[in-house]
């Protein structure tokens, strides 16, 4: 009997089905999320990454964020839209029912507009345009329902053809296609199939449409040459100038629309019963059974990102390659605990009381004992051994035989753990701390007491034997233990292991150690080293309960707020705008063809990562620049352009990269809103922009996509706009527009430069009036200045001079005698000479041939010369030797010689000093006087309250003259005077 169930099995599992019944996640676009109408009757992208898509009702264009809808009252000629034709990055082509054809035009930062529309005789042979087509010499081929028109552009002249009935062309409905290797159009009538090969046209009759209602539908050119038939109720190939009806082949069901669609090398076909893909000599079907909510599609796309598009009667569908599918039925089983590929390649699931098979997105039964399968938990093979952990213990399928290990040493049940090692042995870890290899059903243990008393308690979580032999085990909060060559390490935070509460562990194609954790995210152990891995790098959670490694290179972390992929660069997350419903991931696995399956809560959810994924960067583009009033920044004249302007002569192109706007200064406040090429995962598009002369920092806008400046001043800005993606990758380059602001013209460079001339001449003519007046003045206070030195000089001096002479003379009579007379007379004397010497210090500052630094100098030198010579102390005095031209105040001489002077007779008569050593030094970049004076002599303490006014009269004076001066002196280490003065 267990051997029949298990052939039925078998049967059920490789018998060939019709269609994938995975559940498939849609996102669906209405009327209620924007859309024109419902009936989807045509779609394509456009250079910027739009979705054109063509209505019974009009157009609507999306580009992410919303629906730009066009109508009657947009000014179409008519809104049952056939087909579209991108011509270039700004015009599209669009061909409909009864209406010709109409070009619209996306100018610069604004709506798209219709521009010109062609229909009657002089353009199309009907108005009724089925579609478009463009062979290899830029020929445009437009499919009526009366034959087919051509427009050439020959030598720059534009020319019409029309092939009809009456021109010889052999039908009326007309579809069609182009073989570009082959240089052939293919035309597809009621009447049969049409071969253009550049000079006639060849009618191959159609032999087997015996229904007058059955007409061709659409003409597809595959890559090796096929010619695919779209017909009523029927997809035929011809090939060879045979036609085979594929459907009838196949026993499929009859169809009652059939347009097609290739991609790579697989065709499409929208039938009222599904959408139907051909593909190595297979068909399959995506229609209710796999979640799409309606049967009759009516238009289909694949774009450059791999999203299809699906149009129906209904509203439009999309799936991407990004989209995780649910297994039909899995939402209703217990949750899926682990996976494991079979040695015949064969995917199992185990869950709490069941075990499943998957093959072909299909769950079957698997073929064990109902009693045992009650039991399990998760189940293991090592190499053809299916092992089971359940609530009984553990248990081994070996061929037909199970074994169960629940003696010693597994004393405990439940709580199992098993790996397998290099050679294909089970290893096992139980909750009792026992380690063992069960070698040909003997068990060996792997550690001994003292290793099973640092694990006893720990509650393992996971069991990893890697490609070095070495034994991982992860607990539930004791940390991680690895056993290696009979010793037992614990890691801790000092090895960087920052969560001790590890859920799982897996061991990369590189040999690296990934440790995912409750806390602290994912960790990877390379060279003896811990990496961490967190939210803030991309995680969805940083609860980590599984991890797996796919063919292409990708890590998939299960988490506990849904999946994330990391590629090595980038970080995806995925949740339910990937169709992934289901909160924490409980296992992975992955099987012989390298599909991915996630049990969840929720179901098993699959996933392909070997679809050609196409990571194109996202672009952005700049959508509106508008002033805050609404109006537009572009001028766009609005006229009916003749196909010459459009297609010779280029008359309408968009503005350079690097064209620079012009604005008045009261144009200053703008709306200007942005948007991303990538319609993947569209509602997870964020931005960042920055407007230079106004942001110092990039600002992240997130998912808004629009900012407003107010106001701003006059001068030149660049705008730059950065899109981010789904998966979080960032748009190559910027988008930028760059603006100028002018100012109004009271702050314009010639109004402001003739306002500083005028008042420049005014100024200056002040000014010389007031230099007039001044030089005048300074040349009296000059010659004032020499008549009083002068009188000074003669008159004072000479008075003062006799007197110091005459009490000398005296002195000198009167002899020792007159003790009394003579000090006085001495007296009169040295304050004479005192005064004396006073009165040429006033003479040489009040004097103006003394005003020059130079000479400043000169009398400094000659006064230290002489004075200290006269008390035998030995000078060092060096003078800076470029001071020409530095000029200095009456003031400065005055209080710089008066300082000089206090410094040297202090230290002349009081310092005991043998040497004294000035130094004079003049910055000329820094206009810096520096004058240093240092002796040897006995010094004083700067704390004790020193005689006279000597030191106070220096710190005073330097203060007046803006200098700054620092004495510094203590008992037995002679003196220092340090004195800058800024120099004008």
């Amino acid at each position: 009997m267990k051997g029949l169930i298990l052939k039925i099995i078998v049967i059920i599992l490789f018998v060939s089905v019709r269609s994938e019944s995975q559940q498939i996640y849609f996102k669906k676009y209405d009327t209620e999320t924007g859309l024109i109408q419902n009936t989807i009757r045509a779609l394509t992208r456009d250079s910027l990454g739009r979705l054109w898509i063509g209505t019974a009702e009009g157009i609507s264009v999306y580009d992410g964020k919303e629906m730009t809808n066009y109508g009657y009252n947009s000014g179409l000629t008519y809104t049952v839209i056939n087909c579209f034709y991108p011509l270039n990055d700004s015009l599209m082509m669009i061909g409909g029912n009864d209406g010709g054809l109409m070009i619209f035009y996306h100018p610069a930062f604004d709506k798209d507009t219709l521009i010109a529309s062609f229909r009657g005789k002089k353009f199309l042979i009907n108005d009724r345009v089925n579609n478009i087509l463009k062979d290899w010499d830029n020929n445009f081929w437009f499919c009526t329902d009366s034959g087919t028109t051509r427009w050439s552009f020959n030598s720059g002249k534009f020319s019409v053809n029309h092939f009809g009935e009456s021109e010889g062309f052999p039908g009326t409905s007309v579809t069609g296609s182009v073989d570009y290797k082959k240089k052939l159009l293919w035309f597809g009538t009621e009447k049969g199939l049409i071969k253009w090969n550049g000079e006639k046209f060849i009618l191959f009759k159609n032999s087997y449409l015996s229904n007058k209602d059955d007409f061709y539908k659409q003409i597809l050119c595959s890559d090796d040459g096929k010619v695919f038939i779209g017909a009523v109720n029927y997809l035929s190939v011809f090939q060879n100038g045979k036609v085979k009806n594929l459907f009838k082949e196949f026993n499929l069901p009859k169809l009652t629309y059939a347009p097609i669609f290739a991609h790579n090398k697989s065709i499409w076909i929208s039938s009222s019963k599904g959408l139907w893909k051909f593909e190595n000599n297979k068909f399959s079907v995506i229609d209710r059974s796999n979640g799409l909510s309606e049967d009759y599609i009516t238009s289909f796309l694949i774009d450059n990102e791999n999203n299809h598009w699906i149009g129906t009667i209904y509203g439009l569908y999309k799936y991407s390659q990004d989209s995780f599918q649910l297994i039909k039925g899995s939402e209703n089983i217990p949750t899926i605990n682990s996976f494991a590929l079979s040695a015949d390649s064969i995917l199992w699931a185990g869950g709490k009381s069941k075990i499943f098979i998957l093959n072909n997105y299909k769950l079957f039964p698997a073929p064990i004992d109902n009693q045992i399968m009650k039991k399990t938990w998760m189940i293991k093979f090592i190499n053809k051994n299916l092992w089971i952990i359940g609530l009984s213990g553990l248990i081994q399928k070996q061929n037909d035989k199970f074994i169960t290990y629940d003696t010693p040493p597994l004393l405990s049940k439940y709580s199992f753990k098993v790996s397998k090692d290099k050679e294909g042995n089970a290893i096992v870890l139980s909750s009792n701390a026992s380690l063992i290899k069960i070698v040909k059903g003997r068990i060996k243990n792997l550690i001994d007491e003292k290793s099973k008393l640092l694990l006893r308690g720990t509650n393992p979580t996971c069991l990893l034997n890697d490609k070095q032999g070495r034994i991982w085990i992860g607990t539930f909060a004791s940390g991680l233990y690895l056993v290696h060559n009979g010793r037992i390490k614990k890691f801790t935070r000092a090895d960087g292991l920052l969560d001790e509460q590890i859920r799982c562990l897996y061991e990369d194609d590189d040999g690296n150690i990934w440790i995912g954790t409750r806390y602290g995210g994912a960790f990877k152990f390379k060279d003896d080293k811990m990496r961490q891995y967190t939210i803030d790098e991309g995680l969805s959670s940083n609860w980590v309960k599984n991890i797996l490694q796919d063919r292409i290179g990708n890590y998939w972390f299960g988490t506990g707020k849904g999946i994330t992929r990391f590629d090595g660069k980038i970080w995806t997350r995925f949740d339910e705008s990937y169709g992934l419903k289901a909160g924490e991931i409980q296992s992975s696995g992955m099987d012989k063809n390298g599909i991915l399956y996630f049990g969840t809560n929720n179901g098993i959810y699959t996933f392909n990562p070997q679809y050609p994924l196409s990571y194109n960067l996202p672009k952005a583009y700049i959508k509106k620049f508008n002033f805050i009033d609404g109006t537009s920044v572009t001028k766009f004249r609005l006229k009916n352009f003749s196909p010459g302007d459009i297609f010779i002569n280029s008359k309408i192109k968009k503005p350079q990269g690097d064209h620079i706007y012009d604005f008045t200064y009261e144009k200053n406040s703008f709306l200007i809103e942005f948007a991303c090429s990538s319609l993947e995962n569209e509602e997870k598009i964020a931005f960042k922009y920055k407007m230079e002369g106004v942001d110092k920092n990039w600002t992240s806008s997130g998912k808004r996509n629009y900012v407003l400046y107010h106001n701003l001043p006059a001068g030149r800005y660049n705008f730059l706009v950065y899109a981010i993606d789904g998966r979080g990758t960032k748009s190559k380059l910027p988008a930028k527009i760059s603006f100028v602001i002018h100012p109004p013209f009271w702050e314009t460079w010639w109004f402001i430069s003739s306002a500083i001339l005028l008042f420049t001449l005014f100024v200056s003519f002040i000014s010389i009036l007031i230099y007039r007046n001044k030089l005048k003045h300074l040349l009296m206070i000059e010659r004032f200045r020499t008549k009083i030195s002068a009188d000074l000089h003669d008159d004072v001096g000479t008075s003062l001079s006799s007197i110091a002479i005459l009490s000398e003379v005296i002195r000198k009579e009167l002899g020792s005698g007159h003790v009394k007379s003579t000090e006085i007379l001495k007296g009169i004397e040295n304050t004479s000479r005192e005064l004396i010497e006073r009165l040429s210090d006033i003479v040489w500052t009040i004097n103006p041939e003394n005003d020059t630094l130079e000479d400043a100098l000169e009398r400094f030198k000659n006064y230290a010369v002489q004075l200290l010579n006269s008390e035998n102390i030995q000078l060092k005095i060096i003078m800076p030797e470029n001071t020409a031209g530095v000029n200095l105040t009456i003031g400065v001489r005055r209080n710089l010689l008066l300082i000089f002077k206090e410094a040297v007779t202090n230290a002349a008569k009081h310092s005991n000093a043998n040497n004294i050593d000035i130094r004079i030094m003049f910055d000329r970049n820094k206009k810096l006087l520096i004058f240093k004076m240092t002796d040897d002599g006995k010094g004083f303490d700067m704390n004790e309250k020193v005689k006279g006014n000597g030191l106070n009269n220096m710190y005073r004076r330097a203060e007046e003259i803006n200098g700054k001066i620092t004495i510094k002196s203590s008992p037995g280490n002679g003196m220092s005077i340090l004195l800058q003065l800024p120099v004008k």
